[in-house]
């Protein structure tokens, strides 16, 4: 799990947050936590996501 939040803070660092968040939901789910919602912004279509 270390490997996991590590990837995580890296992803973060890179700007990449939806990705981090992913990462931190494979720890939540290991450790058998609450789920946690992504933030709004997180959320995209695969309309919005076509170019």
């Amino acid at each position: 799990m270390r490997s996991q939040i590590r990837l995580a803070l890296r992803l973060c660092n890179e700007g990449k947050t939806h990705e981090a968040t992913l990462r931190m939901d494979v720890v939540r789910a290991w450790l058998k936590l609450p789920e946690v919602e992504h933030p709004v912004d997180h959320r995209r279509s695969y309309e919005e996501k076509r170019p």
